[in-house]
């Protein structure tokens, strides 16, 4: 009796030690993994090559892994600045547009727009973005940004407004603030 309690004890604490052996992780998400490091040690290349073959693989282009793909790939295209960086931040916002991603989005792709001195589509951007979906640390760089677009297209009284709220809140663009509400002071003259 003891010997036929043993061997099945033994049997069946075998049979978890096999099932626990057979779980296997998802070549996906191994590959979105490598992807997503690539991204974060600024090997953007490696991972927009990564993100790309991976967006191959996935065949529900609505699940979680899919959207993901598409925002780090697209956020790699513009740090590389591909020619088909553009297209994908905008497919982006085409294809998920109530994504918890796509202020951030708005936000990279109007500072895209800003970096290549194009500030009237800068200002489409910027003006799409929710001030409160923002990251704290963000906000004085979204602020300024749409300030000085506004103040390169001409719009002096909405920019030095912005400006001036900076001024107060002594961010970190204050003293550009500064210099750009005198430069408006000179041109009222």
């Amino acid at each position: 009796m003891r010997i036929t309690l043993f061997l099945f004890t033994l049997l069946f604490l075998n049979s978890f030690r096999v099932q626990a052996q057979q779980i296997s992780v998802d070549p996906g998400m191994e590959t979105y993994q490598l992807a997503l490091d690539f991204y974060n040690t600024a090997s953007y290349a490696s991972a927009y090559k990564t993100f790309s073959q991976l967006d191959e693989m996935i065949e529900d282009k609505n699940c979680l892994l899919a959207i993901q793909t598409d925002y780090y790939k697209a956020l790699s295209a513009m740090y590389l600045y591909t020619n088909d960086a553009e297209f994908l931040l905008k497919k982006f916002l085409d294809d998920y547009p109530n994504s918890s991603l796509y202020y951030n989005i708005c936000l990279n792709l109007a500072d895209f727009y800003f970096s290549k001195r194009a500030y009237n589509e800068s200002l489409v951007y910027y003006e799409q973005i929710d001030k409160l979906e923002l990251q704290t640390k963000e906000v004085s760089h979204y602020t300024f940004n749409y300030a000085y677009s506004l103040f390169s297209l001409g719009d002096l009284n909405q920019s030095s407004i912005l400006f001036k709220d900076l001024i107060i809140l002594r961010q970190p663009f204050s003293r550009r603030c500064k210099i750009l509400l005198r430069i408006h002071r000179l041109c009222k003259w």
